[in-house]
């Protein structure tokens, strides 16, 4: 019985412990750089406010779609229109995405 629980016990605490921020929101801002492609269908779009990094990204200043994301194309489509159109957009936040934040959900008004 002892060893078991010593097991579990180490277990435990041996486990690596991962704390992954939560989704954030961005305020709303213009887009002021779009871009795409290389090597997929990849958007990344920089902002006119103050860049949100929850999870520390190691490219922060760029935000970008993750295509193999459900909803990616929809993302894609309400940015590039909110661009073209010169409305403001809000992101949402979580993760990152070859190193820059990922966006996960986008809103325009």
């Amino acid at each position: 019985m002892f060893r078991k629980l010593a097991i579990g016990f180490l277990a435990t605490i041996l486990t690596p412990q991962i704390a992954a921020a939560a989704p954030v929101t961005t305020g709303y801002g213009t887009i002021t750089q779009i871009g795409g492609g290389w090597i997929g269908a990849f958007l990344s779009v920089q902002l006119s406010i103050p860049i949100v990094n929850p999870d520390g990204c190691t490219y922060a200043g760029t935000y970008m779609t993750d295509p193999t994301m459900g909803g990616s194309q929809l993302f894609n489509s309400i940015l590039l229109s909110a661009y073209m159109g010169g409305k403001q957009v809000s992101l949402v936040i979580d993760g990152c995405m070859d190193g820059f934040p990922k966006i996960i959900a986008v809103y325009s008004h």
